[in-house]
């Protein structure tokens, strides 16, 4: 339930535009397609960067760059506030196509272009952006910097829109925090991210953000707290008819550590039979997928 690539973190993204659903991209795309002017202009602009970036995601490249040629062509006259959102748009969405390409490297300088005219042009919202993108191309050790210079501009700004990404900065710093062993730090971020008050409106975000906070305090051994909130979140899952395989996998690492071994196991096959699918886990965490396999099949 961290953000282990890009892909995901788009997910957490704020949505000025109200189009977002980042577990239904085809659904994404219909509602730009459905809302995209006519005529040449700014809003088609803007609508064509999300465009871009729908297709992005969905790995149809050659389309997204196309949207991005075509927004291109209807920047305002330079020098005026408006060319300079439209053009910082396309710099964040060009990036984005670059990393997701498997380019990331190259994105670094297109990054950096857009938050130099962001910052220039008093764009705070979008040089937020492009803070958290440079974060994400950098090495762990590296990204702090560029969360940094992010949370300080948003607590230092009364702007609503700008607030908008708090939650998802705290997000981002409670699991650098947690992989730098951090773990109380870890949990102050991921308490504060809870707090906001979007974030409590939404459920999507408050799901993968208590499933942090719990993990968190299975590492810091308070594992019957860690485990009465997996279990909730694993309730309010089934109810709705969902599965989720972190969810299964914690509530097993509980009880495993709580010596319901026995209780464990169901959790762990569950986790595993989850997970496994995951194109992302299997090939980046097949260690973990064959310990799963192993204590569930353990007699």
């Amino acid at each position: 339930m961290r953000i282990n690539s890009l892909h995901d973190a788009l997910a957490y993204f704020p949505d000025i535009d109200g189009i977002w659903q980042a577990d239904n991209l085809p659904e994404t795309e219909s509602r730009i397609q459905s809302r995209l002017p006519a005529e040449a202009g700014p809003e088609r602009a803007a609508l064509l960067t999300q465009l871009a970036r729908v297709h992005a995601l969905q790995g149809k490249f050659p389309e997204a760059r196309a949207a991005l040629d075509e927004a291109q062509q209807m920047i305002p006259a330079p020098d005026s506030p408006a060319a300079a959102r439209a053009q910082v748009r396309i710099l964040l969405e060009q990036g984005r196509v670059t990393c997701l390409s498997m380019s990331p490297t190259k994105a670094h300088d297109i990054f950096a272009r857009a938050w130099t005219l962001a910052t220039d042009s008093n764009l705070p919202f979008f040089a937020i952006d492009a803070a958290l993108m440079l974060s994400s191309i950098r090495p762990p050790k590296f990204q702090n910097e560029w969360l940094k210079k992010a949370l300080d501009i948003v607590e230092s700004s009364g702007d609503t829109n700008v607030r908008l990404w708090l939650a998802q900065l705290l997000f981002l710093q409670g699991w650098h925090e947690y992989d730098f062993r951090q773990f109380e730090g870890a949990l102050e971020s991921f308490t504060r991210a809870l707090e906001q008050p979007l974030i409590i409106a939404d459920e999507t975000k408050g799901f993968a953000l208590q499933w942090s906070r719990a993990r968190t305090l299975r590492a810091l051994g308070r594992t019957q707290d860690a485990l009465v909130i997996q279990e909730g979140l694993l309730d309010k899952m089934r109810a709705k008819g969902k599965v989720n395989g972190h969810v299964y996998l914690e509530v097993a690492e509980c009880k495993q550590l709580l010596n319901a071994k026995e209780e464990a196991k169901s959790y762990f096959e569950s986790a595993y039979a989850e997970l496994s699918a995951n194109s992302w886990y299997s090939d980046n965490r097949i260690d973990e997928l064959e310990r799963m396999k192993y204590l569930y099949k353990k007699r």
